[in-house]
């Protein structure tokens, strides 16, 4: 996971995707299933790819329907879909 954390912070976003999707599939830890995918809601919001985030992010809240941050970027997200339409 800190892999994938310090490729996020230099921008070295196909790394980190790769990292926190090796997470995924290696972990039943619902805190570093939250975690990894909040990562990648956050890389592909960052990215521009809405559709993946948001879906990363819906994937929080399966995991943890109270993750307040999980849920600001999904309100984020609808905010800035409903102004690029």
């Amino acid at each position: 996971m800190n892999i994938g954390a310090d490729y996020q912070d230099h921008g070295r976003f196909p790394e980190a995707i790769a990292e926190y999707a090796s997470v995924i599939c290696l972990t039943s830890d619902p805190k570093l299933l939250t975690v990894a995918y909040e990562n990648l809601g956050s890389i592909y919001y960052r990215v521009g790819d809405f559709p993946r985030a948001l879906e990363s992010y819906k994937r929080v809240l399966q995991i943890n329907p109270e993750e307040t941050r999980a849920i600001i970027a999904i309100g984020a997200l609808r905010s800035e879909q409903i102004e690029h339409r």
